[in-house]
């Protein structure tokens, strides 16, 4: 046995036996990964679903459970309404991902729109959307799509800079990119945003040259109401 062990037929049977088990762990994998990716693609269809629609999470146990009576294979696990959060934030993350990928590749134009907020624990944030053609076609309409809400160390200007352009870099859009595309600059008419002497505006402005600004129009017409509102006595009513 000890001969045969390290004879010659013996290590080429073994080389067989191992190649010939490899095959079937090979086809036997291949075989249930197809399986739990279609799985997985039932679930998330579904998750995505809910997000388009602005259905509450908890719809996704629901309505995979009316698929698995109509005979559709979703698995035994991601179907609680917590999953469903988490599958929609990667499924969001992987759109932001691909969507300034195409911007880095086609280089066009862009703005970008900020707002400030604060969230339910009543910390200031900064809400940021970007403007720009998608695609490479100069045919295409400009789309206006959210980019990401970050949290706010501060109120200042030079707070706010340093948080947006932190956000821009971190999502793949470098400074550099930023001085030779970025042309726009949407919002409200917050001191703090176009304040003539230290805004958010003017910060921008000195490290991108050919940067615009743009009030919101929809904060134009809110002032233009509100002004209006408080010049017409025979309006109070509305105020009620």
């Amino acid at each position: 046995m000890y001969d045969h062990r390290d004879s010659v037929s013996h290590k080429k049977a073994e080389d067989i036996r191992k190649i010939h088990s490899h095959e079937i762990l090979r086809e036997k994998f291949s075989s249930e990964q197809k399986g739990i990716s279609s799985v997985t693609t039932h679930v998330f269809r579904t998750a995505y679903y809910i997000a388009m629609n602005n259905r509450p999470y908890t719809d996704h146990p629901l309505l995979l459970n009316v698929q698995a009576a109509n005979g559709v294979d979703i698995g035994r696990v991601l179907h609680s309404n917590v999953i469903c959060s988490d599958i929609i934030d990667h499924i969001a993350s992987e759109m932001r991902t691909r969507i300034v990928s195409d911007i880095v590749l086609n280089k066009p134009k862009m703005s970008v729109l900020i707002d400030q907020s604060t969230n339910l624990a009543r910390k200031s944030c900064l809400i940021m959307y970007l403007r720009c053609c998608l695609g490479g076609s100069p045919d295409i309409e400009p789309v206006t799509f959210f980019l990401d809400i970050i949290g706010l160390p501060g109120l200042t200007s030079a707070c706010i800079i340093e948080s947006l352009l932190k956000c821009l870099k971190n999502n793949g859009l470098s400074t550099e990119f930023l001085s030779k595309y970025l042309l726009g600059f949407g919002s409200d008419s917050a001191s703090v945003m176009l304040g003539r002497k230290n805004g958010v505006y003017d910060g921008l402005k000195s490290m991108f040259p050919m940067l615009i600004d743009w009030q919101c129009w929809n904060n134009r017409l809110q002032l233009a109401v509100n002004d209006a509102v408080k010049n017409y006595n025979e309006i109070n009513h509305f105020k009620c």
